[in-house]
């Protein structure tokens, strides 16, 4: 399975090497970034579920408020 990488690299932009190669979480180059254009979207939610819909921060793994 490819992930879907929406992001450029900053040690391949900035140094043209990563070391987490292949299993780097962004792209290097423009050959693997997805454009988040070429997604398609899911339904909208209603409003009464998009009230009860708690935002999970990916970086903290906490609720935002």
């Amino acid at each position: 399975m490819q992930r879907l990488k929406f992001e450029m690299c900053k040690n391949w932009r900035e140094k043209g090497v990563c070391k987490y190669g292949d299993k780097c979480l962004f792209a290097h180059g423009e050959r693997e970034l997805t454009k988040k254009t070429n997604l398609t979207s899911p339904a909208p939610l209603s409003s009464e579920k998009q009230e009860k819909v708690s935002i999970i921060s990916p970086v903290s793994n906490f609720e935002t408020p």
